[in-house]
């Protein structure tokens, strides 16, 4: 899934990220709730229509949040995997796909899980 094919969708952020435009955006497409990183299109140099999104299935939409809050570093069972370094920045990674957080981002989102904040269901385009 790419951009093209998301642009009508709402994203959405954690409200401790609104005045930031480098955050952990979320959108619920249908059966998926996907994730992008809103950095990616501050680069002049990035195709829109090829930025990287990540897939989560509602179903384990919940599950992906809990792990988030658990430090968990998820993976299997059909959620992406969560990389922790040392120096606080945060991956996502689903396949061939990396997402890749600022420690103020990935508070930020944390904040927003921990809220419920991500738990609501806008409807999909």
């Amino acid at each position: 899934m790419n951009a093209s094919t998301t642009a009508s969708l709402q994203w959405f952020k954690a409200t401790r990220s609104s005045s930031s435009s480098s955050c952990v955006e979320v959108a619920r497409a249908g059966a998926f709730w996907l994730i992008r990183d809103s950095k990616y299109l501050r680069d002049p140099r990035n195709d829109a229509t090829a930025q990287p999104i990540i897939a989560v299935s509602v179903g384990k939409w919940r599950g992906f949040l809990d792990a988030v809050l658990d430090r968990s570093v998820a993976g299997g069972d059909g959620l992406p995997s969560i990389g922790y370094r040392k120096d606080g920045w945060v991956s996502i990674v689903a396949g061939s796909i990396t997402l890749t957080y600022t420690p103020s981002e990935w508070d930020a989102f944390c904040d927003g899980v921990r809220k419920r904040e991500f738990d609501r269901f806008p409807s999909a385009a």
